[in-house]
């Protein structure tokens, strides 16, 4: 056999046993998240809260939650392209009756606030998927067209359109984050848009630390996984004035019954990220009061039975 023809053996037999190692890695990979993934669900409902005795919140309808359906997610979309949290996506969001908009506060390597979904994006902008610095972020055009959005940008949105709330989302440092807005608002003399923002946090833990920050007035809590059971949930809300919280679709699938749980209580749920009508539709129909969404609007709400 020529030597040509032993290498190419070898190296098809290597790559099989790659292949079949890789495999077998996948599916170990595979069951351990699901394994975890099952404690962490167990472990999250083993206490069921007494809510027979919690007063159900009150709504005012001039409310957020209460006078609206839609967060346009990071932004909304424009011309077709998702996440670019520009400041065409937000306007065209409002051009379609959107008032309240959903925004990825993140840190510039220069340590300054920008409205990003994701370091991890490239979004076109001629550079590495890492944090840049300010000016390189607000040079480079968003998928080679759209303006990009500082901390600043947000805030002259704010005040040039009165009626918007921004649903301000920290993924990492709550506290950073929003001390971070309210020192921008400050300086730049804007502290009244303070009371449109909407405390978009994860961890029920960041709730008083961000309160010790400032007094901030709208809070709402993203429930993406398993942190609570739906009782736990309804019972933190409650106690801590929370009137609305958004669930990852699959978290209602799972266990439908935990939406009249919390609507019960008087807690509006936003689902995400929904951009179907006929998945809204069957939302709506278990209690549901709103979406996060990249393409829905105000007008599709009245779509539904």
């Amino acid at each position: 056999m020529k030597t040509s023809l032993k290498i190419f053996i070898c190296a098809l037999i290597l790559l099989a046993a790659f292949w079949k190692f890789e495999a077998i890695s996948s599916r170990v990979l595979r069951a351990r998240k699901f394994i975890g993934h099952q404690y962490h669900i167990w472990k999250s409902h083993r206490r069921k809260a007494d809510l027979k005795d919690l007063q159900p919140l009150e709504t005012n309808g001039n409310e957020w939650y209460a006078k609206y359906h839609f967060i346009a997610h990071n932004g909304g979309i424009i011309e077709g392209r998702l996440h670019t949290g520009s400041r065409e996506a937000w306007e065209h969001s409002y051009e379609r009756g959107v008032r309240i908009i959903d925004a990825d506060y993140e840190f510039t390597s220069d340590n300054h606030g920008a409205i990003r979904h994701s370091w991890k994006e490239a979004l076109e902008q001629g550079q590495e998927p890492n944090p840049m610095t300010l000016h390189d972020f607000m040079s480079a055009p968003i998928n080679y067209k759209y303006h990009a959005m500082a901390a600043e940008d947000m805030i002259d949105f704010m005040l040039s359109h009165k009626d918007v709330y921004i649903a301000v989302e920290a993924k990492h440092d709550a506290v950073k984050v929003f001390d971070s807005l309210v020192q921008t608002a400050k300086r730049m003399n804007a502290e009244e848009i303070l009371s449109c923002v909407i405390v978009s946090l994860y961890d029920t833990k960041d709730i008083d630390r961000v309160k010790a920050v400032y007094p901030f007035k709208n809070f709402a809590l993203r429930q993406y996984g398993w942190q609570h059971n739906w009782y736990e949930l309804a019972e933190f809300c409650v106690k801590n004035d929370i009137h609305a919280v958004n669930i990852f679709d699959f978290v209602i699938d799972a266990d439908p019954e935990g939406v009249k749980i919390l609507t019960s209580k008087g807690i509006h749920i936003f689902a995400a990220i929904i951009n179907s009508l006929s998945q809204l539709q069957a939302y709506k129909d278990l209690g549901v009061t709103g979406a996060v969404s990249d393409y829905l609007s105000e007008s599709d709400w009245g779509l539904l039975r």
